[in-house]
């Protein structure tokens, strides 16, 4: 029923449309006529130390509106669109700075991933040097 609305209200390219239906897609930016697609993944914190959570989004972004397509909510998506709204003349009203404010929270969040990462790969690298041969 959603993928109807895609087609019929907004005409989305059906190359686009097929991704949003097909899930588990690279991240990636098509550039169509009139609009843009967008496959990206939003990392949440899992319950253990190393887990996360992959949440899938898929963007149409046009002149004048963003449209996401995932499944449930996600945390990153409602803290952009609730900055955006707080902050309209500052960070601008358009679709595009909406998009900007996704990708801002998003990277803002794989910060603690890959701090945990290279903390790992840094102390393994500490007890490899150090054993004795």
């Amino acid at each position: 029923e959603a993928v109807e609305v895609l087609r019929r209200e907004f005409s989305f390219h059906e190359l686009a449309i097929e991704d949003v239906q097909h899930r588990h897609q690279r991240p990636k930016i098509d550039d169509y006529d009139d609009h843009a697609f967008v496959v990206l993944y939003a990392a949440e914190k899992a319950g253990d130390q190393w887990g996360a959570d992959l949440h899938e989004i898929g963007l149409f972004l046009g002149a004048n509106y963003l449209v996401t397509v995932h499944e449930g909510p996600i945390r990153v998506l409602e803290d952009a669109l609730a900055r955006w709204r707080r902050n309209p003349t500052r960070v601008g009203a358009r679709a595009s700075f909406l998009l900007h404010a996704i990708f801002d929270e998003l990277v803002d969040d794989y910060f603690p991933f890959a701090d945990a990462i290279a903390d790992r790969a840094h102390r393994g690298g500490q007890r490899l040097r150090g054993r004795p041969r």
